[in-house]
């Protein structure tokens, strides 16, 4: 059963209070968190939730990001949300390599499919770091598909399956050509975020690539808000 921790507050032993500064109506203000999970782990397997950032009511978030100042183990994972929307601002966003977390990833190379008759259709699984189920997948192709029908999903972690279908009566031989894939780990994430009551920022443990307890990663969690006006 899930359990949620609030990193806000100071209630968590030996977790700091992370300093907040005044919201303003004026103009944009930055909230952050250094969330320490070698302080207070979350138990991926359980879908632990931490609350990291405190929204005040009346406020629009602008924009939600991660980066990892400590790497947690191999294949661990975080979804990035708020209370009604776990994954917001990042769907299985890895944190086992230090740096900013990625919501975008992109992956190219060539594919020749030769002849494809009529009814039939060709595949290729592409490897894509990071991609996992839920994630938005658009593919382009360097060549005219030609009428041919192409789609791209992730159907495991780490994998994105491309696949022509062939329903013009009659075959069609593409060119070898290149491939462009793009993974968007966040699609929301550009939209401003209004919340009319007070709500928090959350990290929640993942097990998207792996039953990873999140026990040792050090992240830098940023919010961009703007506290929202009625009349001048």
């Amino acid at each position: 059963m899930a359990t949620t921790y609030n990193f806000t507050n100071a209630s968590l032993t030996n977790v700091p209070k992370p300093p907040e500064f005044q919201a303003y109506e004026t103009y944009p203000f930055v909230r952050r968190n250094i969330v320490d999970l070698s302080l207070r782990s979350l138990d991926a397997g359980e879908a632990d939730v931490g609350q990291v950032i405190n929204i005040p009511a009346n406020t629009w978030v602008l924009d939600v990001w991660v980066r990892v100042i400590t790497a947690e183990t191999a294949n661990g994972s975080i979804d990035l949300g708020y209370g009604s929307d776990v994954d917001y601002w990042g769907n299985a966003l890895a944190i086992d390599a230090t740096g900013q977390v990625a919501t975008t990833l992109h992956a190219s190379s060539t594919w020749d499919a030769g002849s494809i008759n009529d009814g039939d259709e060709t595949a290729q699984d592409v490897t894509v770091d990071n991609a996992a189920l839920g994630d938005i997948v658009a593919c382009s192709l360097e060549v005219d598909v030609a009428d041919l029908a192409l789609t791209a999903q992730v159907t495991v972690a780490n994998n994105v399956a491309l696949q022509l279908n062939n329903n013009t009566g009659g075959a069609i031989d593409l060119a070898s050509t290149t491939y462009h894939i793009y993974v968007n780990k966040a699609p929301m994430r550009w939209q401003p975020l209004y919340f009319s009551a007070a709500d928090t920022i959350d990290i929640k443990a993942t097990t998207d690539f792996a039953d990873v307890n999140l026990d040792g990663a050090k992240l830098e969690v940023c919010a961009i808000m703007l506290k929202s006006l009625d009349t001048f």
